[in-house]
């Protein structure tokens, strides 16, 4: 797989030629490696590391964009899951080299999502696939399947470098690897390893420093919609379409499939084990109330998913916008843990470059409106859409037509979309209001002050999520 997504990075870079490709500085860079620590692997700049730095950083920074956008969603996973199996945090920056954390990244050979199982492991890990499921694209069900293979190599190596490159090549490649060098240190068990294990742990390096030093290279993560980042879990055992959560929860459909990336018939089948279905906070209520309307003990069932909503709107799920002020001595940690979200969450929301926080800084939580959450200072409480769409509409346009804009749509052009102003606003209006889109952002592609006031009609580039 690393190979593969090498030459994915490297194809994407050059397809765009005209994101911003600030140079590499091999002495800052070289000096943040050597001060880095790490449980895994003991961080060093060697010629390799530079070459995928310079990919990461300087030739595909818009899909480094996308990858560290995606965290937001993924890390929490992934941290849990280590705590739990008492496994270094770092670890989940393996996920970045195996996949650039797509839970539906397919390599040349077929493996799968974000841990990038072949069928022979997964399936012997106890992940299912078949016609209707691939839970190796499963967030938490791969995750935990990944967790038990890391403990079985550590168990067999007790070596951490080992262990990643058996993670890539197999535990007998490894074990063959070492015989011939007759030693466990992998700089010297390499030269017997083929090119992409070879370079795998310098791979895993990389990817660690772009987890930590994104921002220092002026890196704008793409976060994901706020529906996609306040999400809850539950195991259903009854078949329920995709369409039936449409009618239920008027969700666009790239939202529930981009959270339930492994059902492959846009259903989630019966199980007497359960599956798990992901969905936006505010409209679970409405689909946990008519899976209940869907048990052998109840005398009718609900054909039609608007019923749910439409005697009960009032009771739906919203969200709440909160202004929370720092105390002294808090940490992004302790108020993560106290609003019952996640440090990925909390910057995402309130566009931090750093962890540190001063004491009266105001950050943006949100929470679902009926929370019984524990009582805090809040103010400023602003209810925010049940629904709330993107202020842009996507239309197929030519490519070669993005100079000739109508006013009267949105176009889409390769990572782009253009927005048409409806009335006076400007930028940081209308990054208020599109989840996802940071005011930084759009005053750099657009080279207009935040505060310029915009006339109508007035068309806004915006990049795709």
């Amino acid at each position: 797989m690393l190979i593969c997504l090498f030459l994915v990075l490297l194809n994407y870079s050059y397809a765009n030629p005209n994101h911003p490709n600030p140079d590499l500085d091999e002495d800052v860079v070289r000096a943040r490696i050597e001060k880095m620590t790490s449980e895994i692997v003991e961080p060093r700049y060697d010629i390799v590391v530079r070459s995928y730095l310079r990919t990461y950083l300087v030739r595909a920074r818009s899909h480094s964009e996308n990858i560290i956008g995606r965290s937001v969603l993924y890390f929490p996973i992934f941290e849990k899951y280590l705590q739990e199996n008492n496994l270094p945090t770092d670890l989940k920056y393996l996920a970045i080299v195996e996949s650039a954390l797509n839970p539906k990244a397919t390599s040349r050979a077929n493996a799968v999502g974000l841990w990038q199982f072949m069928s022979p492991t997964a399936r012997e890990l106890g992940l299912k696939i078949d016609g209707n499921v691939d839970e190796r694209c499963d967030p938490l069900k791969s995750t935990e399947a990944a967790m038990k293979h890391l403990k079985f190599l550590h168990k067999k190596f007790n070596n951490w470098p080992l262990v990643l490159a058996a993670y890539n090549s197999g535990s007998g490649r490894i074990s063959r690897a070492m015989k011939r060098a007759r030693t466990n240190n992998y700089w010297k068990v390499r030269r017997y390893l083929p090119r992409e294990t070879h370079n795998y742990v310098p791979a895993f390096i990389a990817a660690t420093y772009l987890g930590n030093y994104f921002e220092e290279h002026e890196l704008i993560p793409a976060y994901p919609v706020l529906d996609m980042q306040m999400t809850e879990t539950i195991k259903i055992y009854d078949t329920i379409s995709f369409d039936e959560i449409i009618k239920l929860t008027e969700l666009p459909i790239e939202v529930i499939t981009g959270l339930n990336p492994a059902y492959r018939k846009g259903r989630i089948p019966a199980n007497e084990k359960g599956h798990y279905l992901v969905l936006p906070t505010r409209v679970m209520p409405a689909v946990t109330a008519f899976m209940d309307t869907k048990r052998p003990d109840v005398e009718e069932n609900l054909l039609e998913g608007e019923a749910i909503l439409a005697d009960d709107k009032e009771g739906a799920v919203s969200l709440v916008k909160f202004m929370y002020t720092v105390k002294e001595g808090e940490t992004l940690e302790k108020i993560a843990q106290k609003m019952k979200c996640t440090v990925q969450q909390l910057k995402a929301w309130n566009q931090l470059k750093l962890y540190a926080l001063t004491e009266g800084q105001e950050l943006t939580i949100f929470q679902p409106k009926d929370t019984r959450r524990p009582v805090v200072v809040l103010k400023k409480m602003d209810p925010v859409a049940k629904i709330a769409p993107q202020p842009v509409e996507i239309v197929t346009l030519p490519a070669s037509s993005i100079h000739n804009l109508k006013a009267k749509d949105v176009y889409p052009h390769d990572r782009f979309m253009y927005y048409q102003v409806k009335k006076r606003e400007k930028l940081k209006d209308i990054a208020r209001k599109t989840p996802g889109v940071l005011t930084e952002e759009l005053e750099r592609l657009n080279q207009i002050s935040a505060n310029q006031m915009l006339p109508s009609g007035t068309m806004v580039k915006i990049k795709r999520l």
